[in-house]
């Protein structure tokens, strides 16, 4: 399983892909935590909490997520090795390191408070992995 996870993780970061959906996370959060007017703004509520990051989150994943899926898709059927992954037999265990890559990326890039993002990392990562492809 690690060694699906690094050659993923390897694969997102060796091209622009992963540093742009990076970027993109950053800024769609950060918009909604401090410039859009609403009960998410922080200078608006008046509580500096990090419940907005992880309320903001899922929502922004299920644009990205299958955005980098396809990206992948369309990268193993260039390589000629989606035939491979489609007839060969993988685990839960597999499918799980495949699924740790974008949440974990996108956790480290944010990751301000390490006290407080313990849990909500547990809820991203777990909501990032539930949108990956089998």
């Amino acid at each position: 399983m690690f060694a699906i996870f690094r050659k993923e993780i390897n694969g997102f970061f060796s091209s622009l892909t992963g540093y742009i959906v990076i970027i993109v996370f950053l800024v769609v959060n950060s918009l909604f935590m401090w410039v859009f007017p609403g009960e998410l703004n922080i200078l608006d509520s008046g509580y500096a909490g990090i419940d907005t990051l992880f309320f903001i989150s899922p929502w922004i994943f299920m644009f990205l997520v299958p955005a980098v899926t396809m990206r992948m898709i369309a990268e193993e059927k260039r390589l000629g090795t989606i035939e491979l992954i489609f007839s060969k037999p993988v685990t839960n265990v597999a499918n799980f390191g495949r699924a740790l890559i974008l949440p974990a990326a996108v956790s480290n890039a944010a990751a301000p408070v390490l006290v407080t993002l313990a849990a909500g990392t547990a809820s991203v990562l777990k909501t990032g992995g539930c949108l990956f492809p089998a």
